[in-house]
């Protein structure tokens, strides 16, 4: 890569930083307004995409939900206790393994995972629109560059 290349590449960089801070930011905003969906429980987005993942993903135990969202197996931990309160979720016990839970989502959790979905439904309408205007080499670059920034992530939270 000569000179020029990598002047744009910075300069492209540095606008990118710049744009992905200011969703980052936004996003956080997002996460720490609790909101109503459905039930009589104000949800953090958190708890929400909490649900969310349950979900989608009946079933799933501790240790992959920690995975599948990236965070603490103590984080997730909290956040089902929270969950669990609000009878939102239910709680499931491997028969083999006393230390091993499974989660799945409670009528209430249910309606909660629901009215989210349409939520997701009303909003991405605008994604969709601007993704099918993309061809796939794009998107699968932004799918390179997505796991790049989470690999990135990885690196500074293991440094840190």
């Amino acid at each position: 890569m000569d000179k020029h290349e990598q002047a744009l590449v910075l300069q492209f960089l540095r606008r990118f930083d710049q744009v992905f801070h200011r969703v980052l930011n936004k996003m956080n905003k997002l996460e720490k307004k609790p909101r109503h969906y459905g039930t009589d429980h104000l949800l953090y987005g958190s708890e929400i995409h909490t649900i969310e993942a349950i979900g989608h993903n009946p079933g799933i135990s501790v240790t992959e939900l920690a995975d599948f969202q990236g965070v603490t197996k103590g984080a997730v931990s909290q956040l089902i206790q929270k969950l669990e309160k609000k009878n939102l979720i239910i709680r499931m016990k491997n028969m083999n393994s006393d230390k091993q839970v499974f989660l799945k989502l409670s009528d209430i959790g249910n309606i909660a995972f629901t009215v989210h979905d349409d939520f997701h439904a009303k909003i991405f309408p605008e994604l969709v629109g601007a993704l099918k205007q993309a061809d796939k080499q794009t998107l699968d670059s932004m799918e390179v560059m997505l796991e790049a920034i989470e690999r990135f992530c990885d690196k500074a939270i293991e440094e840190a």
